[in-house]
């Protein structure tokens, strides 16, 4: 019997069996359902794909549809995967567009920070969160930075801004350990966050965005990563460092202007010198941070060249 141990598979329907019907039929294939948000992504992926092509390009970035949805699929949804895709396929599409249409690179560059400023609540993955998206969001507009319009680098320059000392308040203000799930890819986040900030120093506006806030928020991130106490991970060591080393080239370059420039900017030094921060401990009391002079000092005294000498002039100019 063909179930009896041993035996042979019986063998395949003849061809004249299949041609007159009384082949026994074939098993249907199962058909796995592709939900909404795999199709979105797949989307993207393809329309990414065509970012060189310019005929397709065109048409894409010249659809007000086509860019109010894009807009939503970056900031509004709560899906992180179809957020991610969103914002790769704006990055995919800006360093094309950049040189051919002014409007145009404003208007992805408007999705991007609509990504960055959005308060819409998402759905975190293993690999994907916030600070990863925002990251993505602000490497993008830094590609476009000087093709934007001057009222569009205004505009990014001080959400910029306004993320970087959120970034800030995130890790040396969070207390629960909720709140330290929040800071994966806060290393990587910050670096972009002051590289984006290096490129507004010399602009005309550059006042409306380096406000006496933001550059506290500065020597605030220095103390909290010079503190004797803060404990980063080995592999975000770089990005962190980096990111120092980016405020104190900010910091040295916008202190050592004249001092009537400086009243005019309402910067006042003395205040910045007695900075101080309250570092959050998750289950425990907040403590006081290092002070900003000791920790300029260890800076200037390090093997960093560039945040060294940074430091230096920072620590000569404050004190």
């Amino acid at each position: 019997p063909p179930s009896a141990p041993g035996a042979f598979a019986p063998p395949p329907p003849s061809y004249d069996a299949m041609l007159s019907g009384s082949a026994p039929p074939a098993p249907e294939p199962e058909i796995v359902p592709i939900g909404e948000n795999e199709l979105g992504v797949s989307a993207c992926l393809l329309l990414s794909a065509l970012a060189p092509i310019q005929s397709a390009r065109k048409s894409l970035v010249e659809s007000e549809t086509f860019v109010k949805a894009l807009s939503s699929l970056a900031g509004d949804t709560a899906v992180a995967e179809l957020r991610y895709a969103g914002l790769k396929l704006v990055s995919a599409l800006l360093p094309y567009v950049a040189g051919e249409d002014k409007d145009s690179t404003d208007r992805l560059s408007e999705v991007l920070l609509s990504a960055l400023t959005s308060e819409h609540k998402l759905k975190p993955t293993r690999k994907l969160n916030a600070n990863l998206l925002h990251c993505t969001a602000v490497a993008g507009i830094v590609v476009v930075y000087d093709f934007l319009s001057e009222e569009q680098q205004e505009v990014s320059g001080k959400a910029i801004a306004a993320h970087f000392m959120k970034t800030v308040k995130l890790c040396s203000v969070a207390r629960s350990t909720a709140k330290q799930a929040q800071k994966h890819h806060a290393a990587e986040l910050s670096y972009n966050l002051t590289l984006a900030l290096l490129m507004v120093r010399g602009k005309e506006f550059m006042n409306e965005v380096f406000t006496q806030e933001v550059l506290s928020s500065f020597l605030n991130l220095i103390q909290w990563r010079r503190d004797p106490k803060t404990a980063v991970d080995k592999a975000d060591e770089r990005s962190w460092d980096a990111s120092i080393s980016n405020c104190l080239l900010i910091l040295s370059l916008l202190l050592w202007r004249p001092d009537d420039i400086l009243d005019k900017a309402n910067i006042d030094l003395k205040s910045l010198a007695s900075t101080s921060l309250m570092v959050a401990r998750p289950g425990k009391a907040p403590r006081k941070a290092i002070d900003i002079k000791s920790a300029l000092t260890k800076i200037s005294e390090g093997n960093d060249a560039s945040a060294g000498l940074s430091a230096k002039r920072v620590l000569d100019r404050l004190f």
